[in-house]
């Protein structure tokens, strides 16, 4: 039982290693998060192929990855976000209201946004999903900076 848990283990990390280096890459300031992304994740699914001998070992991780990075995949949908990104951009509606305005700066995001976005709801929701994402993100990124290293771990089993 003993081999079979660190084993598991070992998988875990093979799997999850690649994706946390993607994590704390893309939620620092030092590079562009959408422009970088693509590139940063294809380079950890490689790491990750590179760390199996087979392949059914991470097809499925690959298609939770690939679903992942796209959080809008209808383009009805996307062509929405777009218009509505630009009403706050310009500032219209609900968007232009002076408390709005003075609290885009004083407000936590997702209270800004529960507050102020009912005139563009495909924004709002997307936005949702990019603050839970990113919350998620720093809360991973903390604990797998306080419990494990990345030089401490040998993954060439």
């Amino acid at each position: 039982m003993q081999d079979s848990f660190w084993r598991n283990v070992l998988y875990a990390l093979k799997l999850i290693g690649p994706l946390v280096e993607v994590l704390r890459l893309v939620d620092g300031e030092k590079y562009p998060a959408m422009g970088y992304i693509y590139d940063v994740v294809d380079m950890a699914k490689e790491a990750i192929r590179d760390s199996f001998s087979n392949a059914d070992d991470y097809k499925t991780t690959f298609q939770i990855i690939d679903q992942s990075m796209r959080l809008v995949p209808d383009q009805e949908v996307q062509d929405k976000i777009s218009a509505e990104l630009d009403k706050y951009r310009n500032a219209e509606g609900l968007f232009g209201h002076p408390m709005a305005i003075k609290h885009r700066k004083t407000k936590a995001p997702a209270d800004w946004w529960a507050s102020y976005g009912s005139s563009a709801p495909n924004l709002k929701k997307f936005v949702i999903r990019v603050l839970i994402v990113l919350q998620v993100v720093r809360e991973t990124g903390v604990f797998f900076n306080t419990f494990i290293r990345r030089d401490e771990i040998d993954c060439t089993v």
